[in-house]
């Protein structure tokens, strides 16, 4: 989390760590310049837990896109069954030299794909009012030839997988019709529709 900067505006008054584990959970008390030239001071609770890649790879030859589907604990207490159709993501590793190879490496882990001709749609916050996480956005390319395993995730992270492997039409009928629920997959359809729109149908 990035602190105000000298002269800045913004000043922290105080902040409590409330939690302390894969995520960081804090208390935090701000003051900034409100609208009409007054302060305003108000209370915040703040989770980091860093941020992190979406990307979701093409085959241009065969027209085919590949997500991921998996049991998220908060769609769960929305939707009684849980489960979520979305592009492959993951958080920023300090190994990692670079945003390209998380997303490289989040594939492989993932989708079991090594991803080429990475290009950067962006970046989006995923819900800033309360966290931290931007999102850094990738389209790529696959193919057949790029198999590198079942994917599936890391088990001893938890991680419980499905690799979904659809047609781009497939993802933009997902999309207009409501079925995808996912930010960023949402973003990443609409940028590739924007973009190859030679892909669909």
């Amino acid at each position: 989390m990035e602190e105000p900067k000298d002269g800045d505006a913004v000043r922290i008054e105080d902040r409590e760590v409330v939690y302390q584990g894969f995520v960081t959970f804090e208390r935090m008390t701000v003051t900034h310049p409100a609208r009409d030239g007054t302060e305003l001071t108000v209370v915040r609770e703040v989770h980091d837990h860093g941020s992190g890649v979406g990307v979701l790879p093409v085959d241009p030859r065969r027209r085919t896109v590949l997500l991921v589907r998996q049991f998220r604990v908060p769609v769960y207490l929305d939707d009684a069954d849980g489960h979520l159709v979305e592009v492959c993501a993951g958080l920023s590793d300090d190994e990692d030299p670079d945003l390209e190879t998380t997303a490289r490496r989040e594939a492989a882990e993932e989708l079991g794909y090594e991803v080429t001709y990475l290009s950067k749609v962006g970046h989006a916050y995923s819900s800033p009012g309360i966290i931290t996480e931007k999102m850094t956005l990738f389209l790529a390319e696959y193919g057949e030839d790029s198999r590198l395993h079942e994917g599936g995730g890391i088990a001893h992270e938890g991680e419980d997988i499905e690799v979904l492997e659809w047609t781009c039409d497939q993802l933009r009928s997902a999309v207009v019709s409501g079925r995808i629920r996912d930010a960023k997959t949402i973003i990443l359809a609409q940028a590739l529709m924007l973009h190859r729109p030679e892909l669909f149908g």
